[in-house]
């Protein structure tokens, strides 16, 4: 027996009546966890009613506690899992690997990232790095500064695929991970840990849920992540249907399940980058322009690293008011939090 297998016996095992999300954090104390980041979900909880506005006023322990990730004065691993700032030694499976490789197959590297994070951040990371190596087919449209833009696979999809991925994995395999690999005709998305007992992929296409880590997923929830259980994959295969796309491939063993999204077209073909259209933005204002060739310089970058890379002084307040700008007119998008939102540019475009 592997040891990838003992781990995930012994993990099943305990979850019989105590699942790992549920046990105590070892090594762990309450200023371990990012509070700013736990604030950012009590709020979006509130403003979408799912959890109580009295909330906004308590102090981050009590609303923990209410949300069963502290008991006796005691942090859960679902804390840590969601909102930890440190990982390492104690919990080694709290981590994404991505790649984007040449060809269709694993023999070459073109970008690779092996991330150690909580699952808030690590969603958030992930979808940014689909978004810098999925092409995106765009057209300008004659006399507006606008964009008509068609993902390769619908950013929604993705985003809801990589949800899944990280609500239902199994924590418990110290060695596991979420993987996240992008070829030139498909991208795969792989989360340790098989179907539940009782649980098929044809219950799964129905909309049928069963959830390992239901801490975890009340979070999510409560956060506005996922809409509610089992909705996610019927919206998947909804929307590849609406955009004409080929339907995701599961595939699941005893140790991983799997979800594979077959591209519509090869991203072999040569790509446009920006610097080709430069003439379109001719009439943005200046401060915009400087914001554009810093991020031409820079694949993803906070505001404050912006701010200090402009050739214009510009206030804090008005580089806030130039990026919501350059968003609306599709020609920069951001991915994360707020306060932690990393600005990038919408680069590459098919012919």
């Amino acid at each position: 027996m592997s040891q990838a297998r003992y781990h995930q016996l012994l993990s099943q095992q305990n979850q019989v009546n105590h699942s790992w999300e549920r046990f105590d954090a070892e090594n762990y104390a309450l200023d371990d966890l990012d509070h700013n980041l736990i604030l950012g979900v009590v709020r979006k909880s509130v403003t979408k009613e799912r959890l109580n506005e009295m909330a906004m006023r308590e102090e981050v322990p009590t609303v923990l506690e209410k949300l069963q990730l502290i008991e006796n004065g005691r942090i859960k691993n679902a804390a840590v899992a969601l909102f930890g700032k440190k990982f390492l030694p104690d919990y080694p499976q709290c981590h994404i690997k991505m790649a984007r490789f040449k060809g269709v197959d694993r023999h070459e590297f073109l970008d690779n990232e092996f991330i150690y994070g909580n699952i808030l951040d690590l969603i958030e990371s992930s979808v940014l790095f689909v978004k810098r190596h999925l092409p995106i087919a765009a057209r300008i449209i004659p006399g507006k500064l606008e964009r008509e833009e068609t993902p390769l696979i619908p950013s929604d999809v993705i985003r809801e695929a990589i949800i899944n991925a990280f609500c239902h994995r199994d924590y418990g395999v110290y060695g596991g991970s979420v993987k996240l690999a992008i070829y030139e005709d498909r991208m795969e998305i792989q989360n340790n840990g098989g179907l539940l007992p009782g649980v098929t992929i044809e219950k799964i296409k129905s909309g049928y849920s069963k959830l390992r880590n239901p801490l975890i997923g009340d979070i999510l929830f409560r956060a506005d992540y996922i809409e509610e259980w089992g909705r996610g994959v019927k919206e998947i295969f909804g929307e590849l249907k609406k955009a004409g796309d080929p339907e995701p491939e599961f595939h699941c063993d005893e140790y991983d399940f799997q979800v594979t999204f077959k591209f519509p077209v090869s991203m072999k073909p040569k790509v446009v980058l920006i610097d080709e259209l430069d003439k379109s933005y001719t009439n943005l204002p200046e401060r915009q322009k400087a914001i554009i060739d810093v991020l031409k310089n820079n694949e993803g970058l906070r505001s404050t690293d912006i701010l200090k890379q402009m050739a214009i002084p510009i206030s804090d307040r008005t580089l806030r008011r130039e990026l919501a700008a350059l968003k609306k007119l599709g020609i920069i998008d951001s991915s994360g939090h707020a306060w932690t939102a990393v600005w990038f540019l919408k680069g590459q475009m098919t012919k």
